[in-house]
C-alpha cells in the first residue's frame, strides 16, 4: 500500500471531517473511497473494460456469483486479462471494506473500555 501527504483548506477539511463522523469513518478510508468512486467513474465514462465486472457486480446488489453470471452475457466482450484486472480491484476494495469494519470495531471497542474506565473513576471518586 502506498502512504501520501493531502493538503485541505480549514473549511473543506472541516466539511470532511463532519461528514466522517456522520458516516462513522476515518478520513483516511472516506478518501480511499472516494479515490476509488472517483477512478470507477473516470473508467465507466471512458468505457474501460476493466469496470465491466464491478459495474456488473452493482447491478448484481453485490452479489459476486450473480454479477459473474451477468457477465456471461455483457454487451461487449471483457477480455480475460481486463477480467482479471476487475477482480483485482474488487479484491482491493473489499480488502478496504474489511479494514474499515475492523477499525470501526476497534473504536466502539476503545470507546466501551473509555466508559467503563470513566464509570469505575466516577465510583472510586
Amino acid at each position: 500500500m502506498h502512504q501520501t501527504t493531502v493538503r485541505f483548506g480549514p473549511d473543506l477539511w472541516q466539511a470532511m471531517e463532519r461528514e466522517c463522523a456522520r458516516l462513522g469513518v476515518s478520513a483516511a478510508q472516506y478518501l480511499r473511497e472516494a479515490a476509488l468512486a472517483r477512478l470507477a467513474y473516470t473508467g465507466g465514462r471512458a468505457g474501460f473494460p476493466a469496470y465491466e465486472l464491478a459495474l456488473a457486480r452493482a447491478e448484481a446488489g453485490g452479489d459476486l456469483a450473480e454479477s459473474r453470471r451477468a457477465l456471461i452475457r455483457p454487451r461487449r466482450v471483457v477480455r480475460p486479462d481486463h477480467r482479471a484486472a476487475a477482480t483485482e480491484t474488487m479484491t482491493d476494495s473489499s480488502a478496504v471494506v474489511a479494514q474499515s469494519r475492523q477499525a470501526r470495531a476497534q473504536a466502539r471497542e476503545v470507546r466501551r473500555h473509555s466508559a467503563e474506565l470513566r464509570t469505575a473513576e466516577r465510583v472510586r471518586g
